[in-house]
């Protein structure tokens, strides 16, 4: 629709152009009154249009007169409806009439096809599919339905209809949000901010309840690896839906073991139930470890029953209990002795003024016991005594570290640890101040303990390498029989160790070793081989194999397409890494094809390390094989699980109350939940407040800035001069 009309603009008020215009006709009317020359009236007319013709321009260009056509134009804001196709509404029915989530929604809209083209009559209804994002984008594929991404999926949603502003966003799903960022309230307060409601419409149920009934096993907590016969626990959570008064069976299986299980009668409507499970190795190897809980009839969802975790059950291995106080020393201790396979270290750190609970103070617990910066107050008469009785007759291994308190009267003396030490603790004992160089015996260079390479001169330059210790406790006269390790430059003893009985004995009269680590120079490894070494040797067990390798996985379980850390430790003799060997790391998948994993060596960890994606769901073996010099040196495998992504299937009840949250947000703006049985309401509620726009485009033409105008001006103006000129009035 068109119209077309004149309109003004003038440059100043239009009543000041017709006062102007009328000085000017009156002027021009009086200056012909009297001529110098007499003319005729017709002549006098004449002259007097033409003039009148120049005023009427002038008068013209003042008022500003412009042609403009008008048109008219009925337009349609957007409607948005983002409808939920992930998997949660695919694949989960716990609809009324045991339709799948989305099957319903289809059925709805099918229903509801007379109100929705009444919509369009007032709308542009766009209807969008969303998972991961919107359904349909460059880039997404099937597997985009394995998330929900309601925040993502609005924001996108509102980037579409950027161009004109959306009346309202309609979101049609079951809230199982599991993807971001963006944050869906996030979103929706921000569409809230551009007047743009959001309304939700709920499907499936958000509450257990007896119709709908889940056992899903959430998590299982079991050791990396374990000792051979030695009983190791096996954790799970168990959740239970709609089971109220049902007895459930939760099953235990591995490989070469006897089946366990434990029968669950849930109290509650929802309930999570911690169960605990205890295994007993008896053969070498990697177990893998399931658990699963029996179906219940009528379960809505049976894929999250099991889970697994895989152990290695190793032959043995040194278990060391640390006791310290909270200190540099003590954290860098333990940060060596952890992470050897063969090496299990519990550290337990002592306040001042407390004392050691009993549990954790009983020596047949451990196979070296190391004694830090405490004082015998800590421990009790009793425990001391066990600890004498341990380390003489049954071999167990002992490591003292002096410091400055526990070197005194308030230290060991005058107690039954006095008579194990390597060392008598005399009035005399002292702090000696300053840099303490750590000069090993020469005579000493091949002892287990000193050892940091293959020969002995490497061994010397490493330790003439390292930088000195912070001082050091000096004063303490050695036993007979002792044998002294290590001296500063002053010949004071640093490391002293013995016999006591059947057991060993250390003793260290410095506590700065941690200085070892933070150089220039490659000492980290020396640090970390040293104290592996000196427990060994405390424990016996300095005897080991020329090459160990092991493989350490970050995860047992994982998803497809999340990357795995994988780390293979190679140690030699002396329990220090090797960084020269030949490592063959290969992956084999639950389809037999095996292929190469490249890897780099860390120095940080001590390890070589890599990283791998597992393209595809199943069970993956790791096989690890090293040799230097032709020399083979050990193999080592371990597996792991890939799962495919099932996050949306891992909890089959909706989150409805994130949808009502959401609306709630644009709440001002108009936003409301609906549910899904209150659809044909929400679409009563759309057709009220839609209203189409009507939009307006306007064209001018200026007639008053046009050369003919000009022209006309320019002809009155000449024409006029020259006919006055001609009848000799100019």
């Amino acid at each position: 629709m068109e119209e077309t009309g004149l309109v003004f603009r003038p440059f100043i008020n239009p009543w000041v152009v017709g006062g102007l215009a009328a000085l000017l006709v009156a002027l021009s009317v009086a200056g012909y009154a009297r001529t110098t020359r007499p003319i005729t009236r017709q002549f006098k007319t004449l002259l007097l249009g033409l003039r009148f013709g120049a005023i009427a321009v002038i008068v013209i260009c003042l008022l500003r007169p412009s042609l403009q056509v008008t048109h008219y134009e009925m337009s349609k804001r957007p409607l948005v409806l983002l409808i939920d196709q992930s998997r949660s509404m695919k694949e989960i029915d716990d609809t009324a009439d045991g339709a799948t989530r989305l099957a319903a929604v289809n059925r709805l809209l099918a229903m509801h096809e007379a109100d929705l083209e009444r919509l369009r009559g007032k709308y542009e209804l766009l209807v969008l599919g969303f998972a991961r994002g919107l359904l349909g984008r460059s880039g997404e594929t099937a597997a985009a339905t394995n998330y929900s991404a309601y925040g993502l999926a609005m924001q996108q949603a509102f980037t579409e209809m950027a161009d004109s502003r959306s009346d309202a966003l309609v979101i049609i799903g079951d809230g199982s949000h599991n993807f971001g960022p963006p944050d869906p309230l996030d979103v929706a307060a921000a569409l809230n901010d551009q007047g743009v409601p959001v309304y939700t419409l709920g499907v499936g149920r958000d509450q257990a309840t007896s119709e709908l009934r889940d056992v899903k096993v959430v998590d299982i907590n079991a050791p990396k690896s374990a000792f051979l016969f030695t009983s190791f626990p096996v954790r799970v959570n168990v959740l239970f839906r709609g089971c109220q008064g049902r007895p459930v069976t939760v099953r235990l299986g591995a490989n070469g073991l006897a089946s366990q299980q434990k029968v669950v009668t849930v109290v509650h409507n929802e309930e999570t139930v911690p169960l605990q499970f205890d295994v007993v190795p008896e053969e070498i190897g990697e177990y893998q470890i399931t658990v699963r809980a029996d179906e219940v009839p009528n379960e809505i969802l049976a894929e999250n029953n099991s889970t697994s975790a895989f152990v290695k059950v190793i032959s043995g291995g040194v278990r060391a209990g640390f006791f310290d106080a909270v200190r540099p020393e003590s954290k860098f201790i333990a940060r060596a002795l952890t992470g050897a396979e063969h090496l299990r270290l519990r550290r337990v750190l002592v306040l001042a003024g407390q004392q050691l609970p009993d549990a954790q103070t009983q020596i047949d617990r451990y196979d070296v016991a190391m004694i830090g910066d405490i004082l015998s107050s800590a421990i009790r008469p009793s425990h001391l005594l066990a600890v004498r009785r341990a380390v003489q007759e049954e071999g167990k291994g002992l490591i003292v570290l002096m410091t400055q308190q526990n070197a005194t009267r308030e230290g060991w003396r005058d107690t039954v640890l006095e008579d194990l030490l390597p060392v008598k603790l005399v009035g005399g004992a002292r702090i000696i101040e300053g840099g303490r160089e750590f000069r090993i015996d020469p005579a000493q260079v091949r002892h287990p303990v000193l050892a940091l390479a293959e020969t002995a001169r490497e061994t010397r330059e490493a330790w003439e390498g390292l930088p000195p210790l912070a001082g050091a406790v000096g004063g303490l006269e050695v036993k007979r029989g002792a044998t002294v390790l290590a001296k500063d430059q002053d010949g004071n003893p640093l490391l002293v160790v013995h016999r006591s009985g059947r057991g060993r004995v250390v003793c260290l009269m410095a506590d700065t070793t941690f200085r070892w680590f933070f150089t220039e120079q490659n000492t980290q490894d020396y640090h970390r081989r040293f104290w592996r070494q000196l427990v060994l040797w405390a424990a016996g067990r300095e005897d080991r194999p020329q090459g160990h390798l092991w493989v350490e996985l970050n995860k047992q379980q994982l998803l497809m397409d999340e990357k795995l850390k994988i780390a293979v430790h190679l140690v030699g003799q002396e329990d220090e890494p090797i960084r020269d060997a030949q490592l063959a790391l290969r992956i084999t998948d639950p389809a037999d094809k095996t292929q190469d994993v490249s890897y780099t060596f860390s120095r940080q960890e001590g390890a070589y390390v890599a990283e791998f994606s597992p393209p595809f769901s199943g069970e993956y073996t790791v096989v690890a094989e090293a040799e230097r010099d032709g020399r083979f040196l050990g193999q080592d495998k371990s597996h792991f699980q890939a799962h495919s992504v099932d996050i949306e299937l891992e909890d089959p009840v909706a989150d409805l109350k994130l949808l009502r949250r959401i609306s709630a947000v644009t709440e001002e703006s108009g936003g409301k939940y609906y549910g899904y049985l209150q659809a044909g309401e929400l679409f009563e509620e759309l057709e009220r407040r839609g209203a189409p726009l009507k939009l307006t485009t306007r064209r001018r033409r200026d007639i008053w800035d046009s050369w003919p105008l000009f022209a006309l001006f320019a002809a009155c103006l000449v024409t006029e001069w020259a006919l006055r000129k001609r009848k000799g009035l100019v």
